[in-house]
């Protein structure tokens, strides 16, 4: 047994990582986020497409350079494309997840938004929100999450949500101040 630990235990290592990031880390990053902060993904993949992209010039770049025969490149281009997506979808939500983390390296600053209920349920699990500002709503559930229980919300109440401004632009830790 012990043999088995000391020749795979970079697979086991890497194996535990992994775990970890899928089952923990990268589902906990989204819950102090607001829906709409977390539906910024388009930036952060577009981000990571364009490294992804530089990489993959450098690495045809170089093997342009060594090829002999054009059916070779051709080759090792089909293969490079097909490891970049993979890598791609592979590496998305982790490379989100980051990013979130990352924001949440705040620089203390707070903001508050006045919000309007346009919904909640009677089970107080599905909550909408309606920001003036921005003209649009927010799904806002991971807010009755929290200990508000001395808050009774009705359609058409005015919400003040108060947030820390991350470190890349985006609100995150969402609380209700007041009414």
């Amino acid at each position: 047994m012990i043999s088995f630990f000391k020749k795979y235990w970079i697979n086991i290592l890497l194996f535990v990582i992994l775990t970890i990031l899928i089952f923990f880390f990268i589902p906990n990053q989204e819950s102090l986020y607001l829906k709409p902060e977390a539906d910024t993904k388009k930036k952060f993949r577009l981000v990571l497409l364009w490294t992804e992209l530089l990489l993959s010039v450098m690495v045809l770049y170089f093997v342009g350079r060594n090829s002999r025969k054009i059916s070779e490149f051709l080759c090792s281009t089909g293969a490079l494309g097909l490891i970049a997506l993979g890598f791609f979808f592979f590496l998305d939500s982790i490379f989100l997840s980051a990013a979130f983390l990352i924001n949440k390296l705040s620089t203390k600053q707070t903001i508050n938004i006045t919000y309007s209920v346009v919904y909640i349920d009677s089970a107080r699990r599905n909550l909408l929100l309606w920001d003036n500002s921005l003209n649009k709503s927010v799904q806002a559930d991971n807010l009755l999450t929290q200990d508000y229980t001395n808050i009774s919300l009705k359609v058409r109440d005015t919400v003040i949500v108060s947030f820390s401004k991350g470190l890349l632009g985006f609100n995150f830790d969402p609380r209700m101040k007041s009414r």
